[in-house]
């Protein structure tokens, strides 16, 4: 097959994808706006062809082009006259690509979901688009802020609708894309975001067979706002009931601040800064939990309940079982296929790691083992089926 991969911000999702599939002997090709915080990866050859669309540099520099199809129509038109390809590949958030894809394009298109943006929080996706000074304002916020979520509710669902077929990161968000947008039943895969075989790494020696502790590691982005405002003062907390907690990941410069002076003054917290994908799934081998972490009041979060992140997989290539928040996709996953605890606070975390006897089997979580599910979605689409 020819693919012509569009997105927004390539993502450890799509590279993983696309790299699998020209491992399989399949012509790959990629239109980008940006590159996503997950991407530090170490191959890019594979591309058949790789171009930027356009520069996405500066504040709200492409968010209009979110709102806009025929922003995208000559791009789309010219790639298709030059690469002849079998079918499109566009990834979610924001979703204009794929709807553009459908409108222009008379190849099938597989639309794949990394986000759902209409579970996403309104506010948050409205501050995109609105400029700063007047965010403050609640009328502005909420009035014109209500204009622009209402419109990319409706290309979620264009996209959605218009595509030959769809791929979902978890069961949960298929059922909420189903709920939402009333999608067809045929035609749509749940793939979540499973590492590459390469990702399993020597096992090194564990740090708790040197010192008899339990040592829980989190690798991802820590912020003093968003969702993951709260996870620093987990961490902190664990370390104080004498778990070892290993944070490797980008922090904004208030966090980091928080976390080195966290270090210095715990035995049990211990901050390492950002590492490599390729040398992170090395080091993660030697602890004994990778963490995905509370998310405090956010239990009822359509976004939260429907995603799983890319470093639960990681944490599973390494051979770690997971600790998690009671989210419904993660949930759903860790307890089906046995690799984890789910949690309720910092107390059950230490009751249930305590008495788990389970184990991981890295080798059922890489994409090369499944990627065959999704070659024959796409195959289906090209057929016409």
């Amino acid at each position: 097959m020819k693919v012509l991969c569009l997105n927004p911000a390539v993502s450890a999702r799509a590279y993983r994808q696309m790299r699998a599939l020209s491992d399989r002997g399949h012509d790959v090709s990629l239109l980008y706006v940006g590159y996503g915080r997950s991407m530090d990866m170490i191959r890019d050859d594979f591309w058949k062809r790789k171009s930027p669309i356009h520069d996405s540099t500066g504040r709200l520099s492409h968010y209009p082009r979110t709102l806009k199809a025929a922003t995208y129509r000559e791009t789309i038109e010219k790639e298709i006259a030059r690469g002849d390809y079998d079918i499109i590949a566009a990834y979610s958030s924001p979703d204009n690509l794929a709807r553009a894809a459908t409108r222009y394009s008379e190849r099938p298109v597989v639309f794949d979901e990394r986000d759902m943006v209409s579970a996403m929080d309104p506010d948050w996706l409205a501050k995109n688009y609105i400029p700063p000074y007047l965010v403050r304002f609640p009328p502005v916020r909420s009035v014109i802020g209500g204009l622009f979520v209402k419109k990319l509710w409706r290309i979620e669902r264009e996209a959605s609708l218009n595509s030959s077929a769809r791929v979902y990161v978890s069961g949960p968000m298929l059922d909420l894309a189903r709920k939402r947008h009333g999608i067809p039943e045929n035609n749509s895969l749940v793939f979540p975001n499973y590492a590459l075989k390469e990702d399993i790494k020597p096992r090194l020696p564990k740090i708790s067979s040197e010192d008899g502790g339990v040592h829980v590691v989190y690798e991802g982005g820590l912020a003093e706002t968003g969702y993951r405002s709260g996870s620093l003062e987990a961490f902190r907390g664990l370390a104080e009931k004498k778990v070892h907690v290993h944070i490797y990941g980008i922090a904004t410069e208030g966090t980091e601040r928080m976390a080195r002076e966290l270090d210095r003054k715990n035995a049990f917290f211990h901050y390492h800064g950002a590492l490599g994908i390729d040398s992170l799934q090395s080091e993660l081998t030697r602890y004994d939990w990778g963490w995905i972490p509370f998310y405090p009041g956010k239990k009822k979060n359509e976004h939260l309940n429907t995603i799983l992140p890319n470093k639960l997989f990681e944490y599973l290539a390494a051979g770690l079982p997971i600790i998690s928040p009671d989210l419904k996709a993660l949930k759903d996953l860790i307890v089906s296929e046995k690799v984890g605890v789910v949690v309720s606070d910092l107390d059950d975390i230490v009751e249930k790691i305590g008495d788990w006897d389970g184990k991981v089997d890295p080798d059922r979580y890489v994409i090369e083992n499944r990627i065959g599910e999704l070659e024959e979605l796409y195959r289906d689409a090209i057929r016409g089926g």
